[in-house]
């Protein structure tokens, strides 16, 4: 098994190397990008609220884009419509 020196000079074997993501995953996470209202947010902002999108609801996502064209950042959006839903959540409950 080959062998090569690290940054740290100590021997590492090239078989634990992890190998690069492939271009096809990336073009399958694009088909989940959800459709919320874009209107009114920059290119910037839409571009980064669509990778967030991915791992959100289309509720959420409209109620983050409703409060950044209020003038919220987007993590400030971010954190307020997680904690309406946990108290959202914790009314249901009882």
């Amino acid at each position: 098994m080959p062998y090569h020196y690290g940054t740290d000079k100590k021997a590492v074997s090239s078989h634990n190397k992890k190998k690069p993501k492939s271009t096809a995953m990336k073009a399958k996470s694009k088909d989940k990008v959800k459709d919320y209202n874009r209107k009114g947010l920059t290119k910037a902002q839409i571009k980064s609220m669509d990778k967030h999108s991915m791992h959100h609801t289309k509720t959420h996502m409209n109620m983050m884009a409703k409060m950044m064209r209020e003038g919220m950042t987007q993590k400030k959006a971010h954190d307020a419509v997680v904690k309406l839903e946990k108290e959202k959540k914790k009314k249901k409950k009882k």
